[in-house]
């Protein structure tokens, strides 16, 4: 069982985003996914900002919001969540103001992660090949296939879903355990439509 007592010191919410990613595993994944996308992320936030282009600055501060949330770093989700208000806005003197701290908590968090990344971690499903299987969960879950869903929905587990897909997601497996199959298909076609 790994050890997150760091991580919670330093003010991140571990439970509610170790219940939004599924588990430790998966919170693992999520924070080397954040972690490995951090060059690519800070390069588009400084290139957006520097060449004033305002529409991609907010697409990518709210990116950054939903995944610094879903690893449980709230005040860096908020912050991002002001500037991608403020890029939507045009709101120049917040996006002057509070770029530069966004970039700083945003390498400080990462420089923080990086003893709890994992070099091997697999690439996720494609979008297309999550909802190949989720219609396949659909099906075996019309069948009344108990175990069947179940392998199903632990392989679908490996997509990169939002933090909101996830809640609903890891509430399928619930669903089937209890034999609510109607309910699970019902939730199944949200993800799917969520993802479309």
């Amino acid at each position: 069982m790994q050890n997150f007592d760091e991580l919670r010191n330093r003010g991140l919410d571990v439970d509610s985003a170790l219940r939004f990613t599924g588990g430790e595993d998966r919170y693992i994944i999520g924070l080397t996914r954040f972690y490995n996308a951090y060059e690519k992320n800070s390069n588009r936030i400084r290139n957006a900002y520097y060449n004033k282009d305002y529409e991609d600055y907010a697409l990518i501060v709210h990116s950054l919001k939903s995944n610094a949330r879903m690893i449980g770093d709230n005040e860096l989700g908020n912050l991002a969540e002001k500037l991608q208000y403020a890029g939507e806005d045009r709101d120049i003197a917040t996006i002057d103001l509070e770029t530069n701290n966004l970039l700083k908590m945003y390498k400080s968090l990462v420089d923080f992660i990086e003893p709890y990344t994992s070099s091997d971690v697999e690439e996720g499903l494609s979008k297309e090949e999550v909802i190949k299987l989720l219609n396949e969960l659909k099906d075996s879950l019309d069948d009344y296939e108990y175990e069947e869903s179940l392998i199903l929905h632990k392989k679908i587990a490996k997509y990169h879903f939002s933090p909101s897909q996830r809640v609903i997601y890891n509430d399928i497996k619930d669903t089937i355990e209890k034999f609510m199959y109607e309910e699970a298909i019902e939730m199944t076609d949200n993800i799917i439509k969520s993802i479309s």
